[in-house]
């Protein structure tokens, strides 16, 4: 869509190619960006919530192939904005120069008129100028198509996968079996990533006591880390005297450490284990419930649909910030934790 030749909506002066136009995620109406900080909102947002969605004036001229544009800049035919002459996409609003045919939604997938702003199915923006973080994705990606009118429980399909973004198909069958009445389900991730998991999928409540769990083991295993440096001590101190042990006598040694630390190993590696193995069996029924709780307390407050979008996509979705913060957390409580039982360690 070619915004020049139409006037802004607030100083009513033509939308000029060499001045700076911002468009309303909202409506798409297209105005001068002064203007809009003048105001604090877009010129019509009394008529956001509505079916208004802003057209072009109807002696606008039509929009012109970019790269027929004169000189070095290359015209972007969606916003006006100026581009270097080998861009392939618009760096004001991300459109490709010389897209023709329907456009794609990046919501949910669907085909809309080359001209539209908005898709007529979901009401998502079609011009990356919005700059909403909806969901974009291939509905049926992975090989596990799904119905996005599909309702699981109190919601539907798209509504759950507009929150779980990255692998919705494969969460959608597990929650599938959550909403038929099943309680458990297995995780892999969670297994070999508890509690980093959590916090991946912004489950902080959940990622703090198994973060907690993993860190209190050294505490709760004093006695036990006790017998294994016991058993390891006389190796090393023989390693570091004066007197090398024979092969015969080092690989004796090396016996008695394995027999007397066996015991103790295994319990603490499987105290490990059992609680990787509840974060496996319990994450995704812990996410299905916090998704659950997060679009129930949307519909209750009444959040309008745009908005409501933008508010799943912001609280759903994964995080790797979260994720390299938890693995430093790790460390950092495990090391106080590890100082601690050693200093309880040293008075027994």
């Amino acid at each position: 869509m070619n915004y020049q030749n139409s006037r802004c909506p607030v100083c009513g002066q033509p939308l000029l190619e060499t001045e700076d136009v911002v468009v309303c995620p909202e409506c798409a109406t297209p105005q001068h960006r002064a203007c809009w900080m003048q105001n604090g909102c877009c010129a019509n947002a009394s008529l956001h919530g509505t079916d208004f969605v802003w057209r072009p004036d109807a002696d606008a001229q039509p929009a012109q192939d970019p790269r027929d544009a004169a000189g070095d800049a290359v015209i972007c035919p969606n916003c006006g904005s100026e581009n270097p002459k080998d861009a392939l996409h618009c760096g004001n609003c991300g459109a490709l120069f010389g897209e023709t045919g329907p456009r794609v939604c990046p919501y949910c997938g669907r085909e809309n008129d080359d001209d539209a702003l908005h898709c007529k199915y979901c009401g998502a923006p079609l011009t990356l100028a919005a700059g909403m973080p909806f969901y974009r994705g291939d509905p049926n990606a992975g090989g596990m198509p799904y119905d996005e009118n599909e309702r699981i429980g109190e919601h539907s399909a798209a509504e759950l996968a507009a929150f779980v973004q990255q692998s919705a198909p494969r969460y959608l069958q597990k929650f599938r079996r959550f909403a038929d009445g099943k309680t458990l389900s297995f995780n892999g991730a969670a297994l070999f990533f508890t509690p980093f998991w959590f916090f991946y999928r912004k489950l902080y409540k959940a990622g703090i006591v198994f973060l907690l769990l993993i860190a209190v083991i050294p505490l709760l295993t004093v006695s036990l880390q006790q017998q294994i440096v016991e058993a390891v001590t006389p190796y090393y101190e023989a390693l570091n005297g004066d007197t090398q042990p024979s092969d015969e006598e080092a690989m004796r040694m090396l016996t008695e450490i394995g027999e007397k630390t066996a015991r103790p190993m295994s319990i603490i590696l499987g105290i490990h284990a059992v609680i990787h193995l509840i974060g496996a069996l319990t994450a995704d029924r812990i996410y299905y419930k916090k998704i659950l709780s997060d679009l129930s307390l949307l519909r209750e407050q009444g959040v309008e649909e745009m908005t409501g979008r933008f508010l799943i996509a912001r609280r759903g979705g994964v995080s790797i910030l979260n994720f390299l913060l938890s693995l430093l957390s790790m460390e950092l409580v495990s090391q106080m934790l590890y100082s601690l039982a050693d200093a309880i360690a040293s008075r027994l």
